[in-house]
């Protein structure tokens, strides 16, 4: 995938995101492709290394939501939404 890097900043100056960025790691034991998901996992890495670099470029702090149980994963987003953690920008 090639990507346009003055395309990327001028949307990313545009369009910004609430932050901190929450992102999910690659996690070979529950991937699974579909009709929507094509990507085979051994692509997922590099592509998810490039999607957090690309947040970071664009001046984003990027969080990432550990492995566990749903329902921990749960409590960590919403320990940083009520937290106040959530700015807008």
């Amino acid at each position: 995938w090639d990507l346009d890097t003055a395309e990327i900043t001028t949307a990313s100056a545009l369009h910004r995101y609430t932050r901190p960025i929450l992102i999910t790691p690659p996690w070979a034991a529950i991937y699974s492709t579909d009709e929507e998901r094509t990507m085979p996992f051994e692509w997922v890495q590099p592509f998810h290394d490039r999607i957090v670099a690309a947040y970071l470029t664009a001046g984003y702090d990027v969080v990432e939501v550990p492995r566990g149980p749903l329902a921990d994963r749960v409590g960590f987003v919403l320990g940083i939404v009520t937290a106040g953690g959530m700015a807008s920008s």
